[in-house]
Order: C-alpha cells, then sequence, then structure tokens
C-alpha cells in the first residue's frame, strides 16, 4: 500500500458491473474494520468467525484483523447454521461476521444456552433484524491501517475440517505456517507480478486464501 495505493489487487462482479479494486482501497476498507475492532476492545488472540461470501469485503476483514493480531475463523456459507454455530463456539469467538439476514436469522433460530453465539454483524443485510449492519457499525473513516508486530508462531487462524467423521476439527494455523507457502509460490515463481488469478473455491479454504489472495 505505501509503495503503490493505485495498483489494481482486485476486480469483483458488483450491481452487474466489474469493478476495479486498488490497494488504497482495499486498506481504507481494512482501516475501517480495526477501528471498529478496537471500539468493541478486541485484543490480540481474540478470535473473529466470518461466515461470508469470496469478495473484496473478505479480504479486508482478514486483513484487518491479522493486522491487529486477532485470529480469523471462516467459515463455509453454504453449511448448515447448527455446524456454523457449532464451530463458532468451539473456536471462542468474541464476534460473528455473517454474509446476510438470512444466515444470521437461521443462526438465531439455532441459539441455545448450550451453545451461544457471539455478537453478530451482517455484512449485505436483505431484511431488518436484530442483528447490527456494516452500514451502522463501521466507521466512515477508520484512519489509518496498520500492522501490529506478531511473533512467527503466534496463532493466526482456525480453518475447520468439513466434518465428513464427526465434528470439524479446528487446524490451528500460525502466521509463519502462511508465510511459508507465500514464500514457496515466490521461491517456485509459481505467481507472476502481471498474472490473473480467478478465485474459484471458497476463501474459508486455505489453498484459495493463500494462493488466490
Amino acid at each position: 500500500v505505501e509503495r503503490s495505493p493505485e495498483h489494481l489487487l482486485y476486480r469483483h462482479f458488483v450491481d452487474d458491473a466489474w469493478q476495479d479494486v486498488n490497494a488504497g482501497e482495499v486498506a481504507a476498507w481494512a482501516a475501517r474494520w480495526q477501528a471498529a475492532f478496537r471500539r468493541e476492545g478486541l485484543q490480540p488472540g481474540d478470535r473473529i468467525a466470518m461466515c461470508v461470501r469470496n469478495g473484496v469485503s473478505w479480504v479486508a476483514i482478514d486483513m484487518a484483523a491479522l493486522g491487529m493480531g486477532l485470529v480469523v475463523v471462516p467459515l463455509y456459507v453454504d453449511d448448515n447454521p447448527d455446524n456454523v454455530a457449532w464451530c463458532a463456539a468451539n473456536a471462542e469467538a468474541r464476534l460473528l461476521i455473517v454474509e446476510n439476514s438470512r444466515i444470521a436469522a437461521a443462526l438465531a433460530k439455532v441459539e441455545s444456552p448450550q451453545q451461544p453465539l457471539p455478537p453478530r454483524v451482517i455484512v449485505r443485510p436483505e431484511a431488518s433484524g436484530t442483528a447490527a449492519t456494516t452500514a451502522t457499525w463501521l466507521p466512515q473513516d477508520g484512519g489509518t491501517f496498520t500492522v501490529a508486530p506478531v511473533a512467527p508462531d503466534a496463532l493466526a487462524t482456525i480453518c475447520f475440517t468439513s466434518g465428513t467423521a464427526g465434528r470439524p476439527k479446528g487446524v490451528m494455523l500460525s502466521h509463519a505456517n502462511i508465510l511459508a507457502n507465500v514464500e514457496q509460490c515466490r521461491a517456485t515463481n509459481m505467481a507472476r507480478p502481471d498474472d490473473l488469478f480467478l478465485s474459484i473455491l471458497p476463501l474459508s479454504h486455505m489453498f484459495e486464501r493463500t494462493g488466490g489472495y
């Protein structure tokens, strides 16, 4: 961002048209999420669960959280509500960010004293409800995007398995784990500056998350 804020990072399909997003715009969006996380009192090591579809908003939330030393728990939007709720509770998430009002309503139905859910924020609301929405929850100006120093072995993310053999298992990955993959992409010349990547897998899948953005 400091070197080339106008550099094109993403192109996504919004309102029936392709829109380009540069590095400075992604950083500004991530800064707004960081300001909201700080306002909510989130501290390094706290877990943020995210059940959101692929898009620039996913990247901005992930970058915001990782930059503050928070732990991101990505969940699949097409999973059943009970499983999403169980994973969020198992990871001890302090906040649950969801794609839309439908998912928020479905989660509210499965919430119980035995399986409580953290506060929810809806990225793309379709109807009014009790959960907060990004339109009111995010500050309009987040200031400057920041990156806090973290130890290489600090926990970065908890990624849950598919759960085909019982409940999903939370795989704990450090910042060094992810950086090792990124470094190998560079070392093998698998990714080049003029490449265009098409995002197909969910960003909650580590292959897409590491190689996709």
